[in-house]
């Protein structure tokens, strides 16, 4: 191998110089990640998603259990047209429609409703207190205004509000809670009508579904 006048009178100091520079270098590159870290929210969800992926190991985390409890739930109440859960990469999706918690264009939950929201809570309980959980309110497509809500946005706004105070009465952690109001920006159609009903039945039955709530856990 050829050799440079340069690597002749290089002393064993100088041959290390360059490693000052490298080491330099990976402790900035360390702080910035480290920095972007803690400024970063990730969600728990998606970190156990990475996670498992990454360790090619299926494990059943706290969002998976809860799906369950919250699926037997659903099928021992019979409420299987009225409740439903759908766990996936933005977190555990449980919709309650049908007007099963409020009455149309009222904001203040049913006593039946309060009870639901008290038994998803009582298994909520169980869930790690890291997730988050986020309340979307939608109404149906019937305008509104009264003394009370001039429109759409505010009736579903004060829906997603009123579960979300039954949620700190129950002494969920408020930092852990949010909500969002979509009116009927969001409307969903039945997968299948129900045989027999005239057009202005299946508006109606169209409608209901649409007077929901949505509980996201994240």
């Amino acid at each position: 191998m050829k050799t440079t006048a340069w690597d002749r009178t290089r002393s064993p100091e100088q041959e290390g110089v360059w490693l000052i520079s490298y080491s330099d270098m990976m402790t900035l590159l360390l702080t910035f990640f480290v920095m972007l870290l803690s400024i970063a929210k990730v969600q728990k969800h998606r970190f156990e998603m990475i996670s498992a992926a990454l360790s090619q190991k299926k494990t059943e985390n706290d969002l998976m259990k809860l799906e369950r409890q919250v699926d037997q739930w659903i099928r021992d109440a019979k409420m299987e047209d009225r409740v439903v859960s759908d766990l996936g990469p933005e977190g555990l999706r449980v919709q309650f429609m049908n007007a099963l918690l409020f009455e149309s264009g009222k904001a203040q939950l049913t006593i039946d409703g309060q009870g639901v929201v008290d038994k998803f809570l009582s298994m909520l309980a169980q869930v790690d207190p890291s997730y988050r959980v986020m309340v979307e309110g939608y109404s149906d497509d019937v305008p509104i205004s009264n003394a009370v809500f001039h429109s759409n946005w505010e009736l579903s706004a004060q829906r997603a509000i009123e579960v979300l105070k039954r949620f700190v009465a129950y002494g969920v952690n408020k930092d852990r809670l949010s909500i969002q109001g979509f009116a009927d920006t969001r409307p969903i159609r039945p997968k299948e009508m129900p045989h027999g009903l005239s057009p202005q039945a299946q508006l109606a039955y169209e409608r209901s579904l649409n007077r929901r709530v949505v509980i996201v856990v994240y």
